[in-house]
């Protein structure tokens, strides 16, 4: 019997099983990303909340608070998303069995994975509102939403007071102040005519009726006063949807670009993992200063 015939078969690791998808550089790429945000969006929240003022006509314009907010955003998605995917593409195990452009797409791939991981994990974890730092991160970033939702709802009751303000001439009159029922029945009214665009003509004609009974206006006055109300308020309420709009493409713009850098980022890294790129500058601080 011929020795060799009983010698066992010598298999490549690479080779032995073929997994494309290398789960814990994703993993990592993933964690990574998400912990740079986390810290770069806390920062730009206290920065944000240093150059805005909740007195108007106070702090930075909303222009420049927009752009700033977009331009901080984007950043941060890019630097986590960058790092995230230049780790997984560096800490993959290449099979042998591919091409370098295969490689390349497989490298490219796992960035991918890392920035679709990414952001399910952080919108899970604002969903079940975790606690700790990234739930700190969270309050932060939705303080400015909170904050709009009480200015929403402060606007509402200033404007129900503009709406039932005594006429001019009737001032020295005492007049009736809404009880809490017509308050909370007029909000209603008003939001309704916002969302429908108008009032109908029954609601219109009820609502300046208790214009003109509790203003002391007459009954032309109130239907005017009721008019200019309502246009006003469909105007506000136009600019925070326009203002809606802009966050959402923001964003949306933001984590595809943040997309597009992972891809790259992990290309990248798989680039030197196979040229065997030191980065013995970064953190040899030793050979550096010689």
């Amino acid at each position: 019997m011929n020795p060799q015939n009983l010698a066992p078969e010598i298999v490549p690791v690479e080779n032995a099983a073929l997994h494309y998808i290398d789960w814990p550089p994703i993993l990592a790429g993933a964690f990574v990303a998400s912990a740079i945000a986390t810290v770069l969006f806390t920062f730009g929240a206290a920065i944000g909340l240093s150059i805005v003022s909740p007195y108007a006509g106070e702090g930075a314009p909303k222009a420049i608070s927009f752009v700033l907010m977009g331009f901080w955003s984007l950043c941060v998605v890019v630097l986590s998303f960058w790092a995230g995917g230049y780790l997984a593409g560096r800490l993959r195990k290449r099979t042998r069995d591919a091409s370098p452009t295969e490689v390349e797409v497989r490298d490219g791939a796992h960035g991918l994975t890392v920035w679709a991981l990414g952001v399910v994990f952080a919108s899970l974890l604002l969903a079940l509102g975790v606690s700790g730092v990234m739930g700190s991160a969270a309050r932060i970033a939705g303080a400015a939403a909170v904050s709009a939702d009480r200015s929403h709802a402060d606007v509402t009751q200033f404007t129900i007071d503009t709406l039932f303000r005594p006429a001019t001439g009737v001032t020295s009159r005492r007049t009736e102040p809404l009880n809490d029922g017509e308050r909370q029945q007029v909000a209603r009214l008003l939001v309704y005519g916002v969302l429908k665009g108008e009032l109908v003509p029954e609601d219109k004609t009820y609502l300046a009726g208790l214009v003109a009974e509790h203003a002391g206006m007459s009954r032309e006055g109130a239907e005017q006063r009721v008019n200019d109300v309502i246009a006003k308020t469909k105007d506000a309420a136009n600019a925070a949807r326009k203002a809606a709009v802009v966050i959402a493409f923001l964003t949306a713009a933001a984590l595809v670009v943040g997309a597009a850098m992972a891809v790259w980022a992990a290309a990248t890294g798989g680039r030197h993992r196979d040229r065997e790129t030191g980065a013995d500058r970064f953190w040899n601080w030793k050979r550096v200063a010689l």
